[in-house]
């Protein structure tokens, strides 16, 4: 699929199963959908090449607007993921019951994306996900009164940020720019800045209900973290503005942890 243009659908784009997908050189904006789990791009047991691609505007509130659903391996370069909306994750990863597989990102860029409940730009289960020279910036988790992960949210997986900046990124529970869970996160040469983590968000519509939220840049759970030539930054919270690990294994190295606030 080289040069394809999808615009303006109202129903799932593509659904492909047992398949090779190479797609390049295309965009995919405008399209929604508001049944069930009902996703603009969804793919099962397939390997997937994207290159050069734009995915802009896409709105899938019921599910994830890009679902790649038990996949083998995924490779991602020089795409955009810009002002999309989901229920959790504009991007889902999932491998329920089956061996964790991986994707990479290279050069992409994910901007200005918001979910609901988790993962303002991506969602992950089950996934090895590797992420290098990549941008993931004002992205947010906004409907929920507990939200986590405004770049990130990771579960049973593996996360390893390289050569990247998170930036701008905003949850109204637990980690503004990365959040995990029963995980390991590797941050390598790159910075994590101005993330903020706080209670019903910029109005404060929610704090009556909401807990306390923590982790402005980083917020993790039952989960091995390692940070190396690194910067964190100018992240805040309501408690806890840079880092909050929570029965987790912590180790920063050759890294810089300054000027991240916290309310209480």
């Amino acid at each position: 699929m080289d040069g394809m243009s999808m615009v303006h659908n109202h129903v799932g784009s593509i659904q492909v199963t047992n398949s090779r997908i190479n797609l390049s050189n295309s965009t995919f904006e405008n399209n929604s959908a508001i049944s069930h789990n009902q996703t603009n791009f969804y793919a099962q047991d397939c390997d997937l090449n994207i290159m050069d691609s734009n995915f802009i505007n896409n709105s899938f509130p019921a599910g994830g607007v890009f679902h790649f659903h038990k996949t083998f391996e995924t490779n991602t370069s020089g795409c955009s993921f810009l002002h999309n909306h989901a229920e959790k994750g504009v991007l889902v990863t999932d491998n329920f019951n089956r061996k964790r597989r991986s994707i990479d990102f290279h050069y992409c860029s994910f901007r200005n994306n918001s979910a609901e409940t988790c993962g303002g730009a991506l969602f992950v289960h089950n996934t090895t996900i590797f992420l290098d020279s990549c941008d993931l910036n004002t992205n947010q988790v906004k409907g929920a009164q507990n939200g986590q992960g405004g770049g990130i949210f990771a579960s049973h997986s593996s996360v390893t940020v390289r050569k990247s900046t998170v930036s701008h990124n905003s949850a109204q529970g637990y980690g503004g720019g990365i959040y995990t869970e029963g995980s390991t996160l590797t941050i390598t040469t790159s910075t994590v800045n101005h993330n903020s983590a706080y209670c019903g968000g910029e109005g404060d519509t929610l704090r009556s209900t909401c807990i306390i939220s923590s982790g402005g840049g980083i917020g993790t759970t039952s989960s091995t973290l390692t940070i190396t030539n690194s910067t964190v930054n100018h992240n805040s919270a309501d408690s806890t503005g840079g880092i909050y690990a929570y029965h987790s294994t912590l180790t920063i190295t050759n890294s810089t942890v300054d000027h991240n606030s916290a309310k209480v």
